[in-house]
């Protein structure tokens, strides 16, 4: 498939029409989408998009949660060779603004329910011109903006899909990156169709046994497609085969579970924060029945303990696997057929391999740890725009991953530490620069350190280790405020720990190290 001249994401819908027609594609508050009836909206979006001058190349954001719309619009801008940018539905306007402007988005699609982040940042994004608004009720005092709604019910749909090739962009996630903003990963329709395939295809399948998530499976999609995680191994795997979306747009375990008995779900992805929700949740609930099935797990650090506990309850398989947003994001799982080891993320997915290296990139023996680095299919184009970025973490075309971990002769991978400072919560990358950056605006700091402690709630907690000025002082609960205001609701410090001086080392760099051997420290 890399080796096609013609390639377009879209094709896994427009593919799976010809076949499952008639079954349902979307589950959402009661209504069900069919395959047709889905891939009619998304070439009527498609015909929008051409009508107002979006085509091949150019980017369009999307925020929303996990809504018909969403994926309308995801496939829709896909069809007419276009780029989508996703983004998170707790960003602020001013990180809105800057995704918009770093990308060059000539296009938003906006949910009502992010009606003044998104709005500030759009009116700050100088590229962006376009606006297709989801909920007219909250935008009728925009003028020039689009009721995505009613445009699509108006819009023919004779549209044959944008010819692109195998490496065109197709999404560009944007990830803390390695060095302090967001960078916008640059995800190739290869990169994405294959990593979708083979969650599908290969994930479930045990020895002698083909299984796809294909129809009668109805798959709960409660991470959010703006995640590549939910993007990848919800969104895009159930629809290449015909399986059934369950959308939730706002996860908590009593609709989550709801959502599992009404409409009868058989497959589910989670980050560790999730399964440990569900699992306190059912346990209170003694009624919770399930037909589910399996479970993926990934985006964060997730204990032994919380995997048997949670397959008992459930009696379900947890399938632990480890990826990032530059690898669209799979690069190792365990499946049904490969079950792994305890404490490991499972062997790496066909068209990967998987190197351990040392600081000088030599390749180190089994059961030494060292840096990942990854060559394959999932890995990135590079950074948007960033060369010089990329070529400091894709060096001959290995992805250097920035993660500390080993392999075992049985090729199982093992994760035991971060090399980068980036905190991953609830799966979702957070710099501790981007807070610091934050922290030093307010007047009673004078100086601070974010670092990532584990939490068995959400993987790692954001901390903040802070100095404060003689001339001005803070609670706790005022820095985290602070924060809270600037920052979107996943990258915010939770705790803050006060210290007279942070350790540094002979070049005047903070040992963040220390700091986090050192905790806790009268943490609020």
């Amino acid at each position: 498939m890399s080796g096609s001249s013609v390639l377009n994401l879209a094709s896994i819908l427009f593919n799976s029409v010809l076949e499952y027609s008639h079954e349902p594609a979307l589950l959402s508050d009661g209504e069900s989408v069919s395959y047709g009836q889905l891939e009619s909206r998304c070439r009527r979006f498609a015909t929008l998009l051409r009508t107002t001058g979006i085509g091949v190349g150019d980017r369009v954001a999307i925020m929303a949660p996990n809504i018909p719309q969403f994926t309308v619009a995801y496939f829709g801008i896909l069809s007419v060779g276009g780029i989508v940018v996703p983004l998170n539905v707790l960003l602020t306007g001013e990180e809105v603004a800057s995704i918009l402007t770093g990308s060059g988005s000539t296009g938003l699609v906006l949910w009502e329910g992010v009606v003044e982040a998104g709005l500030e940042g759009f009116a700050r994004a100088e590229p962006c011109r376009r606006l297709f608004t989801i909920g007219s009720s909250r935008f009728r005092a925009i003028d020039g903006s689009l009721d995505f709604d009613a445009s699509i019910e108006t819009s023919a749909e004779s549209l044959d899909v944008e010819d692109t090739k195998p490496n065109d962009t197709a999404v560009i996630f944007y990830t803390s990156g390695t060095t302090g903003r967001p960078k916008g990963a640059e995800i190739t329709h290869f990169n994405l169709y294959s990593n979708a395939r083979w969650v599908s295809e290969e994930t479930i399948q045990s020895s002698g046994v083909k299984e796809f998530w294909g129809p009668g499976h109805v798959v709960l999609a409660a991470l959010p497609f703006s995640h590549s995680f939910g993007q990848t191994c919800l969104q895009n795997a159930s629809l290449f085969h015909g399986a059934a979306i369950s959308l939730l747009p706002r996860f908590s375990a009593e609709l989550a579970v709801r959502k599992i008995q009404e409409d009868r779900i058989t497959l589910a992805a989670a980050v560790p924060s999730m399964i440990v929700s569900l699992l306190d949740y059912a346990r209170s609930h003694k009624e919770v029945t399930s037909m589910l099935r399996y479970c993926l797990v990934g985006g964060a650090p997730i204990s032994e303990g919380s995997v048997e506990a949670f397959e008992k309850e459930f009696d379900v398989k947890i399938l632990v696997g480890y990826g990032l947003s530059e690898t669209s994001p799979v690069i190792a799982s365990c499946t049904v057929g490969s079950p792994g080891k305890p404490g490991s993320v499972g062997k790496p997915i066909s068209g990967v391999k998987v190197r351990i290296i040392d600081d000088h990139e030599m390749e180190l023996p089994r059961g030494t740890p060292g840096e990942i680095v990854v060559l394959g299919d999932p890995v990135m184009k590079g950074y948007f725009r960033d060369p010089e970025t990329t070529s400091a973490v894709i060096r001959a075309g290995w992805f250097h991953t920035g993660d500390i971990g080993y392999l075992d002769a049985e090729d199982h991978l093992f994760i035991i530490d971060r090399k980068k400072d980036t905190i991953l919560r609830n799966g979702y990358s957070v710099y501790p620069r981007e807070v610091e950056d934050v922290l030093i605006t307010h007047p009673a700091v004078k100086e601070s350190a974010v670092i990532g402690i584990l939490d068995a709630a959400c993987g790692e907690e954001v901390v903040a280790v802070v100095v404060m000025s003689p001339e001005t002082m803070a609670t706790a609960e005022e820095l985290i405020a602070h924060c809270k205001n600037r920052l979107a609701a996943y990258k915010f410090p939770r705790k803050i720990a006060f210290q007279e001086t942070l350790p540094k080392g002979t070049k005047g760099q903070v040992l963040k190290r220390v700091l986090r051997e050192s905790l806790p420290l009268n943490l609020n």
